[in-house]
C-alpha cells in the first residue's frame, strides 16, 4: 500500500493527473480511504506493538496527496466542483477524525515528539492538509452547506488546534529561556495558527466566540508563549525577515500577531486580553516586537492592523 501511495504521489505531480482526479470526484474516494485508515489507527492505538506500523505509515503520504489536489487551480467553469470537494472534506467525517487525532495527541503533549516515531509527521501532514483546505474554501452564494461547515468548525472547536497547541507548548510549564523547540513542533505551530487565521477570514465570529470568554485564559497563555518564544529566537534589531534558519519562527510570529488582531476586532470583551494577566501585558509585548514590525512595510502591515483592532474604542487599551 505504501508503494502504491508513493506512486500516486509521483503521478499527482502532473497537473493533468490532479485535474482528472479532482474533476471526476475520485479524490473524494481518497478522503474516504484516509478516514478509514484513521479509524484503523485509533483501533490500533491500544496495541503498542503495532503503533509504529500500518495506518500511521500510510496516512502522511495520503494526506499529502489530498493536499496537493486542493492547491490545484481549477480551470474556468470548474470552481463549483472544487468547492464541492472541499465541502466534502470538511463535512463527510475526515475533519472530525483529524480532530480526534489531535485530541489523542494532546494527552502526550511535548513527549509526543520524542524518539523516532512517525506520529509527529502524521500530525504535521494533518495540519498541512487542513490548512490547505480552509485556505481554499470559499463560502457559497446560496445553500445550506456553508452553515453546516460553520457548525462543524464550532462542534470540533476549530479542529481542536488550540487544545493541541496548549498541550504541546504549556503542558510542561515555563521553558528555559533560549531553549529551542523541535523543528517539527515549530512547523505544526505555524500550520495550526494559520488554520485559525484562515477560519477567521471565512467567518470571524466563529473564531471569536470559540476562543471567547470560556477559553480566554487558555488563549492568553498560548499567545504569550508563542510571542515570547519567537521574540526570544529573533534579534530585537531585526529589520528584515530572518535568515532561513529563523524563517519559521518569523512566520509563526507573523501569524500569531495577525491572530491576535482577528480575536480583538470589534469585540470589546476580547480586547481585554491585551491587559490580562500579570507581568508584561500583551500590548506591551506588541510594542516590544523587533524593529522589522515598525520599519518594514510588510512588518507594519502585519502589526499595525492588530494594534488598531486591539485599541479601537477601548479605553482600557488606549
Amino acid at each position: 500500500m505504501l508503494g502504491a501511495l508513493k506512486w500516486l504521489g509521483l503521478l499527482c505531480k502532473s497537473r493533468m493527473a490532479r485535474l482528472v482526479l479532482l474533476l471526476t470526484g475520485r479524490v473524494v474516494l481518497l478522503a474516504d480511504v484516509a478516514t478509514a485508515y484513521l479509524e484503523m489507527h485509533f483501533a490500533d492505538a491500544l496495541k503498542p506493538q503495532e503503533l509504529e506500523g500500518g495506518p500511521v505509515l500510510f496516512l502522511p503520504q495520503l494526506l499529502h496527496v489530498l493536499a496537493l489536489h486542493m492547491k490545484q487551480v481549477p480551470p474556468d467553469g470548474a470552481y463549483r466542483e472544487v468547492q464541492g470537494t472541499l465541502s466534502s472534506y470538511l463535512l463527510l467525517g475526515l475533519a472530525e477524525k483529524l480532530r480526534e487525532l489531535f485530541g489523542r495527541a494532546e494527552i502526550r503533549g511535548l513527549k509526543f515528539f520524542e524518539g523516532t516515531s512517525p506520529l509527529p509527521l502524521l500530525l504535521l501532514r494533518a495540519m498541512c492538509f487542513l490548512g490547505t483546505v480552509v485556505c481554499a474554501y470559499r463560502a457559497p452564494k446560496a445553500g445550506d452547506t456553508h452553515q453546516e461547515v460553520l457548525e462543524m468548525f464550532h462542534d470540533t472547536e476549530l479542529f481542536g488546534v488550540v487544545g493541541i497547541l496548549v498541550s504541546i507548548l504549556l503542558s510542561e510549564g515555563r521553558r528555559e529561556k533560549g531553549a529551542k523547540l523541535p523543528q517539527t513542533v515549530i512547523s505544526i505551530c505555524v500550520q495550526a495558527v494559520r488554520i485559525l487565521n484562515h477560519i477567521a477570514r471565512i467567518d470571524l465570529p466563529t473564531v471569536q466566540k470559540t476562543l471567547g470568554a470560556s477559553r480566554q485564559q487558555e488563549f492568553y497563555h498560548l499567545l504569550v508563549s508563542l510571542l515570547d518564544y519567537c521574540v526570544g529566537r529573533l534579534p530585537a534589531s531585526m529589520v528584515k525577515p530572518g535568515p532561513s534558519g529563523q524563517a519559521e519562527e518569523s512566520d509563526l510570529l507573523h501569524e500569531a500577531v495577525v491572530l491576535l488582531g482577528f480575536y480583538c476586532l470589534q469585540e470589546p470583551e476580547n480586547q481585554s486580553i491585551l491587559c490580562y494577566g500579570e507581568g508584561q501585558a500583551l500590548l506591551a509585548r506588541l510594542a516590544s516586537l523587533p524593529l522589522y514590525y515598525f520599519m518594514d512595510e510588510r512588518g507594519k502591515s502585519i502589526l499595525f492592523p492588530t494594534i488598531l483592532a486591539s485599541c479601537f474604542r477601548s479605553e482600557q487599551n488606549l
